[in-house]
């Protein structure tokens, strides 16, 4: 626990992407989580792992505009290998989002209330705020693979792809085109029966 907090809190203290004046409240209350996150921890001190600043700004549209930190593991190395990180990269990270929620109701302090505070204008109790959010999760990759062959095959892929859209788009315009003619057909039989 004291690994992961430790480095967390100088990722933290010196992601320049992080709002500077949410800082301390995002990692006071990542600290209040600590009983929730046993599992991450315990991974934080079996395995290596880093930390990587998101933004939902960096094309990913949200409601919230979420940001946050994600934690990737890594097999630890025996010394002597070259293999790259990437390598020893192990299948599943945690994220940790982060945001904000409104609270209270418009602030009326004044200067004569008790506890008020000149430099930010208010007394800090009951007024709307910015509460910070924090939400950890554990994400794990169930498999990965990437295409095998070559992309003149990719090519054939797709045409033949293609083609049995195509075909299924025929094949749905031949059963619209039969319904209808099956209801044309009814009415007529209907309406000679009428005469």
């Amino acid at each position: 626990m004291e690994l992961f907090f430790n480095k967390l809190k100088k990722f933290m203290s010196e992601c320049e992407d992080l709002e500077s004046s949410k800082v301390a409240g995002y990692y006071r209350t990542i600290e209040q989580m600590s009983d929730k996150l046993k599992q991450l921890f315990e991974e934080c001190e079996k395995y290596n792992f880093s930390f990587t600043f998101y933004s939902s700004s960096e094309g990913h549209y949200s409601l919230y505009e979420s940001e946050g930190i994600d934690v990737q593991f890594f097999e630890k190395s025996d010394g002597g290998s070259d293999q790259c990180e990437w390598d020893r990269h192990l299948n599943f990270i945690y994220t940790i989002e982060l945001s904000d929620d409104m609270r209270g109701s418009y602030c009326t302090c004044e200067e004569s209330d008790i506890g008020f505070d000149y430099r930010y204008k208010c007394c800090g109790v009951g007024c709307d705020w910015y509460v910070p959010n924090v939400t950890v999760k554990r994400h794990e990759t169930v498999a990965t693979d990437s295409f095998g062959g070559y992309e003149k095959d990719m090519w054939k892929l797709q045409d033949n792809w293609n083609g049995d859209k195509n075909d299924a788009e025929a094949q749905q315009k031949e059963a619209q085109k039969r319904y209808i003619q099956e209801q044309i057909d009814r009415l007529n039989s209907q309406m000679q029966s009428l005469d």
